[in-house]
């Protein structure tokens, strides 16, 4: 070989080797940066559960709560109408009238049991918002699902379109 070929074959190398390293670090660069945000992700999970087994005696505090407290469910039906029952009665107290009354579909979870029913009402906007916080307190295990407010002919009348739910214990603890 040579002089000039051999320094042909070392520049050859060399940019080789070089562009070899510039590759490698671009790859070792961007592996580095996925890691250091999986890392960061990991961390904050940790930090994540360590704050919620600071709050586990909280938190079985209120299981234990729930379990004591929540009601069980006998039949889907007698509760619907029970529920159905319910909220017609407290609308009456209020002054107000319902129509077009109807069950919504009973849901199975593994933390709980949910039926529902689907009712309009119709009446001041006072009766209606003292109606619904009489629904939802805390004891009755119920909330408002799904609410619609719309005015009625008569200023001063509101009508109310609400889907309301109750929550029971769940199946293994029937």
């Amino acid at each position: 070989m040579t002089e000039k070929e051999r320094k042909l074959l070392w520049g050859f190398l060399s940019s080789a080797f070089l562009l070899v390293n510039v590759v490698g670090l671009s790859l070792l660069r961007r592996q580095t940066l996925v890691l250091e945000t999986q890392l960061m992700e990991v961390r904050a999970q940790e930090a994540d559960s360590k704050r919620w087994m600071a709050e586990k005696n909280l938190w079985m505090e209120r299981k234990g709560w729930l379990d004591a407290h929540q009601p069980k469910l006998t039949t889907s039906g007698e509760a619907t109408a029970s529920l159905l029952d319910a909220v017609q009665s407290g609308a009456r107290k209020q002054h107000l009238t319902t129509s077009e009354e109807g069950f919504l579909e009973m849901v199975t979870r593994p933390y709980y049991q949910q039926i529902g029913v689907r009712v309009k009402a119709r009446g001041s906007l006072e009766g209606i918002m003292r109606w619904m916080t009489d629904l939802q307190q805390p004891g009755r295990f119920q909330a408002v699902k799904s609410l619609s407010l719309k005015s009625d002919e008569d200023p001063s009348m509101i009508k109310c379109e609400l889907q309301l739910v109750r929550w029971y214990a769940p199946l293994s603890k029937s």
